[in-house]
């Protein structure tokens, strides 16, 4: 479980986090795709703070188009990816702009899944059943119907919206 270095091994520590057996090493990913997803992450991050979510669902759009798929084999796999990349994003997150909220944390959590190459959505929703007093609505990140930077329960809490972007509409990209 230790290594010599005194880490934990990755595999071990996901099977620590997310109780799996043992789960198969995932690919690796060039540093260039980290870095253009960092890149993507701080520009939406941005964008929705200068010019609001029109734009920055605009800039999805963008990057669901001209991004190549990473080449996940399942979506377990995306998933495991989207969420070892997303403690990275919160920690850029926070040097960028220190109260995000959920929907500019999730559009920018979004983007830079979308720019590593994974069929990452933005997903509002309007609660179901009065959760919480202050909001009405929350946004969330999913890849294939599962939660990346939320609870599963989010899904039964809340009805969905919006989805963006609609990857029905592009064919080259996950089917």
């Amino acid at each position: 479980m230790w290594s010599n270095n005194g880490s934990v091994d990755t595999n071990d520590w996901e099977r620590l986090a997310f109780g799996e057996p043992s789960l198969p090493l995932l690919r690796r990913i060039s540093l260039v795709r980290r870095l253009r997803s960092a890149r993507a992450y701080l520009t939406a991050c941005f964008i929705y703070r200068n010019d609001g979510f029109s734009k920055a669902s605009d800039y999805l759009h963008l990057l669901s188009l001209h991004t190549p798929p990473l080449g996940a084999s399942t979506n377990e796999e995306a998933v495991r990816q989207a969420r070892r990349t997303m403690a990275f994003f919160r920690c850029l997150g926070r040097l960028a702009h220190e109260d995000l909220l959920c929907l500019p944390a999730a559009t920018s959590l979004t983007a830079g899944l979308i720019a590593l190459g994974l069929p990452a959505q933005l997903v509002v929703g309007k609660a179901e059943y009065l959760l919480n007093k202050t909001y009405d609505f929350h946004a969330w990140t999913e890849i294939n119907g599962v939660p990346i930077n939320d609870k599963p329960i989010v899904r039964q809490c809340y009805l969905p919206l919006l989805k963006w972007p609609d990857w029905k509409h592009h064919p080259h990209m996950f089917n």
